[in-house]
Protein backbone atom coordinates (compact mmCIF):
# COMPACT_ATOMS: atom_id res chain seq x y z
CA UNK A 1 0.00 0.00 0.00
CA UNK A 2 1.33 3.45 -0.88
CA UNK A 3 2.30 5.79 1.93
CA UNK A 4 -0.26 8.40 0.94
CA UNK A 5 -3.03 5.86 1.56
CA UNK A 6 -1.55 4.93 4.91
CA UNK A 7 -1.61 8.58 5.94
CA UNK A 8 -5.14 8.95 4.59
CA UNK A 9 -6.17 6.06 6.86
CA UNK A 10 -4.52 7.81 9.82
CA UNK A 11 -6.38 11.05 9.08
CA UNK A 12 -9.69 9.22 8.62
CA UNK A 13 -9.19 7.24 11.84
CA UNK A 14 -8.50 10.34 13.89
CA UNK A 15 -11.50 12.23 12.51
CA UNK A 16 -13.75 9.19 12.91
CA UNK A 17 -12.66 8.74 16.54
CA UNK A 18 -13.24 12.45 17.20
CA UNK A 19 -16.74 12.25 15.75
CA UNK A 20 -17.56 9.03 17.60
CA UNK A 21 -16.24 10.34 20.93
CA UNK A 22 -18.15 13.61 20.50
CA UNK A 23 -21.40 11.85 19.68
CA UNK A 24 -21.09 9.42 22.59
CA UNK A 25 -20.16 12.29 24.91
CA UNK A 26 -23.10 14.38 23.79
CA UNK A 27 -25.81 11.73 23.83
CA UNK A 28 -24.70 9.75 26.89
CA UNK A 29 -23.70 12.90 28.80
CA UNK A 30 -20.15 11.68 29.36
CA UNK A 31 -17.32 14.15 29.83
CA UNK A 32 -15.37 14.45 26.57
CA UNK A 33 -12.09 14.29 28.51
CA UNK A 34 -12.84 10.62 29.31
CA UNK A 35 -11.92 9.83 25.70
CA UNK A 36 -8.34 11.11 26.04
CA UNK A 37 -6.95 7.60 26.48
CA UNK A 38 -8.49 6.67 23.16
CA UNK A 39 -6.72 9.57 21.46
CA UNK A 40 -3.41 8.42 22.93
CA UNK A 41 -4.13 4.91 21.66
CA UNK A 42 -4.93 6.17 18.16
CA UNK A 43 -1.65 8.14 18.10
CA UNK A 44 0.31 5.11 19.36
CA UNK A 45 -1.31 2.79 16.82
CA UNK A 46 -0.66 5.26 14.01
CA UNK A 47 3.05 5.21 14.80
CA UNK A 48 3.12 1.46 15.39
CA UNK A 49 1.18 0.32 12.33
CA UNK A 50 2.72 2.74 9.88
CA UNK A 51 6.21 1.87 11.14
CA UNK A 52 5.37 -1.81 10.74
CA UNK A 53 4.37 -1.22 7.11
CA UNK A 54 6.80 1.50 6.02
CA UNK A 55 9.64 2.04 8.45
CA UNK A 56 10.53 3.97 11.57
CA UNK A 57 10.64 7.52 10.19
CA UNK A 58 7.31 7.10 8.45
CA UNK A 59 5.83 5.81 11.72
CA UNK A 60 7.20 8.86 13.51
CA UNK A 61 5.62 11.13 10.93
CA UNK A 62 2.31 9.26 11.25
CA UNK A 63 2.12 10.10 14.96
CA UNK A 64 2.74 13.75 14.17
CA UNK A 65 0.12 13.74 11.39
CA UNK A 66 -2.39 12.15 13.79
CA UNK A 67 -1.89 14.99 16.28
CA UNK A 68 -2.03 17.65 13.58
CA UNK A 69 -5.29 16.16 12.31
CA UNK A 70 -6.67 15.90 15.86
CA UNK A 71 -5.94 19.51 16.69
CA UNK A 72 -7.30 20.94 13.42
CA UNK A 73 -9.89 18.90 11.52
CA UNK A 74 -10.76 16.80 14.56
CA UNK A 75 -11.28 19.88 16.71
CA UNK A 76 -13.64 21.39 14.13
CA UNK A 77 -15.60 18.12 13.88
CA UNK A 78 -15.84 17.77 17.66
CA UNK A 79 -16.90 21.38 18.16
CA UNK A 80 -19.54 21.12 15.46
CA UNK A 81 -21.04 18.07 17.20
CA UNK A 82 -20.78 19.71 20.62
CA UNK A 83 -19.61 17.12 23.16
CA UNK A 84 -20.14 17.54 26.90
CA UNK A 85 -17.05 19.29 28.20
CA UNK A 86 -16.53 21.24 31.41
CA UNK A 87 -13.29 22.69 30.01
CA UNK A 88 -14.76 23.89 26.72
CA UNK A 89 -13.41 27.22 25.53
CA UNK A 90 -16.13 29.56 24.25
CA UNK A 91 -15.57 30.47 20.57
CA UNK A 92 -15.30 34.17 21.40
CA UNK A 93 -12.29 33.43 23.64
CA UNK A 94 -10.38 31.58 20.93
CA UNK A 95 -7.44 33.58 19.69
CA UNK A 96 -4.84 32.76 17.08
CA UNK A 97 -2.26 32.40 19.86
CA UNK A 98 -4.42 29.94 21.84
CA UNK A 99 -5.20 27.85 18.76
CA UNK A 100 -1.49 27.82 17.87
CA UNK A 101 -0.55 26.60 21.36
CA UNK A 102 -3.14 23.82 21.15
CA UNK A 103 -1.94 22.71 17.70
CA UNK A 104 1.76 22.76 18.63
CA UNK A 105 1.18 20.98 21.95
CA UNK A 106 -0.98 18.33 20.30
CA UNK A 107 1.58 17.77 17.53
CA UNK A 108 4.43 17.44 20.03
CA UNK A 109 2.51 15.05 22.29
CA UNK A 110 1.27 12.93 19.40
CA UNK A 111 4.78 12.90 17.93
CA UNK A 112 6.14 11.51 21.20
CA UNK A 113 3.34 8.93 21.52
CA UNK A 114 3.63 8.01 17.83
CA UNK A 115 7.40 7.62 18.18
CA UNK A 116 6.87 5.26 21.12
CA UNK A 117 4.54 3.24 18.88
CA UNK A 118 7.08 3.30 16.05
CA UNK A 119 9.88 2.27 18.42
CA UNK A 120 7.75 -0.60 19.74
CA UNK A 121 7.03 -1.82 16.21
CA UNK A 122 10.68 -1.53 15.27
CA UNK A 123 11.78 -3.43 18.39
CA UNK A 124 9.21 -6.20 17.90
CA UNK A 125 10.21 -6.53 14.25
CA UNK A 126 13.89 -6.88 15.22
CA UNK A 127 13.17 -9.37 18.01
CA UNK A 128 10.99 -11.57 15.82
CA UNK A 129 13.38 -11.50 12.86
CA UNK A 130 15.83 -13.82 14.65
Amino acid sequence: MERKWLFAIVVFSVVAYDAMASLISRFLLLEYAYFTTGFLLVWFLAGFLICWRSGFLTGLLAGFVAGLTESTIGWVVAESIGPLSSSRIPPENLSFALISVVVVTSCLLSGVVGSIGAAAASLIRKLTAN
